[in-house]
């Protein structure tokens, strides 16, 4: 969803590229980056294994080079709203 919230995107892939530059956007406003994210959960409405290769593009696309953090991939019945596909949620741990 954009800042208005609109659903952004009408496949995975676009509404995950979204999702992560929503979580890039609410990083930064705390002081952190991808970086500093320990672990993520990803929710999937009607997953399904073929969705995989897409999950891992957009996610290094994000997290760029080296390993992402440990997440979970979840395959829900629905989100919050009819059309979303994809949340991604993450914890970050900023160094005092």
């Amino acid at each position: 969803m954009d800042a208005e919230l609109n659903i952004v995107g009408d496949n995975l892939a676009e509404q995950m590229a979204q999702c992560f530059k929503a979580l890039g956007i609410a990083l930064a406003a705390g002081g952190a980056t991808p970086a500093d994210v320990v672990r993520g959960r990803i929710y999937i409405v009607d997953y399904n294994v073929e969705m995989v290769p897409t999950v891992i593009e957009q996610t290094a696309a994000f997290y760029g080079p080296g390993e992402p953090p440990p997440s979970t991939l979840l395959g829900v019945q629905s989100l919050a709203l009819p059309g979303l596909m994809v949340e991604i949620e993450a914890t970050a741990v900023l160094d005092d």
